[in-house]
């Protein structure tokens, strides 16, 4: 402290110095409060240079302009990622759903598929028994054609033999 300081400048640099600190220790803990308490007290007694008020000011003001720009862009940018990752949220549970719907519809068909090819099995199989009936049918008037046929030579063959 400057010994020239008169008492209202005195009083001007303690009333900006008590601004400061309330500033500082606003929303801080208490252990945070007595480090910022110490240091402040540390660089208060070894500052030996008086600078201007209103530099100081303007400084301190443009420094806290920017910081609380910055932090406005971050929480601006924080804001973006939360609503990127609840959309990515939201498609991916629309995604899943979407997934097991496809799941269900592929085992649906799956099933109907493997009904379909019992049936179809079971009707070739009604196929063959009927093609085998058939075939024995058909034989067996292959077969009585051919006892007519012998019959009929053997009537025609004992009618000239008898001529």
């Amino acid at each position: 402290i400057r010994l020239s300081l008169v008492g209202s400048e005195m009083c001007i640099r303690d009333r900006y110095q008590r601004r400061v600190r309330g500033e500082m220790f606003q929303n801080k803990s208490p252990t945070e409060q007595m480090f910022l308490d110490i240091v402040l007290t540390f660089i208060e007694s070894n500052y030996s240079k008086v600078y201007k008020q209103d530099e100081r000011e303007e400084e301190e003001e443009e420094e806290k302009r920017k910081l609380l720009e910055e932090i406005a862009e971050l929480e601006k940018f924080i804001d973006r990622e939360k609503q990127k990752r609840k959309g990515y949220k939201q498609v991916s549970q629309k995604l899943e759903k979407k997934r097991r719907q496809l799941d269900k519809a592929m085992q649906d068909n799956l099933k109907k598929e493997a009904q379909k090819r019992e049936r179809i099995e079971e009707e070739n199989n009604r196929l063959r028994r009927d093609v085998k009936e058939l075939s024995a049918l058909v034989q067996q008037i292959q077969v009585h054609k051919e006892e007519q046929l012998n019959k009929e030579r053997e009537q025609t063959t004992s009618k000239l033999s008898a001529e």
